[in-house]
């Protein structure tokens, strides 16, 4: 039996669509895991995690651990913030 190929509108999806907001990805921003997100959508889910702090972890070194909302692996945020993370170009 064949694997299933992906329909294309679902890869399209994959690749440009936020999955915080469900729109076009804006100046998307790369976590540790591979996930990209829109920049804002990141400084949302920041603030909301650090208002909540149920999956905000704080080091001793006051480093910012972000929660993926997709796969729930963590990513430091720089110390520049979320702007500090890399870009995603593709």
């Amino acid at each position: 039996m064949r694997p299933k190929t992906k329909d294309p509108a679902e890869i399209f999806k994959d690749m440009f669509i936020c999955m915080i907001d469900f729109e076009p990805r804006k100046d998307p921003k790369l976590l540790k895991c591979g996930h990209s997100f829109c920049r804002d959508c990141l400084v949302g889910l920041m603030n909301s995690m650090r208002r909540s702090s149920v999956d905000l972890l704080e080091a001793e070194d006051a480093t910012d651990r972000l929660k993926c909302p997709v796969c729930r692996g963590f990513t430091d945020v720089p110390e520049g913030g979320i702007d500090a993370l890399p870009p995603n170009t593709m």
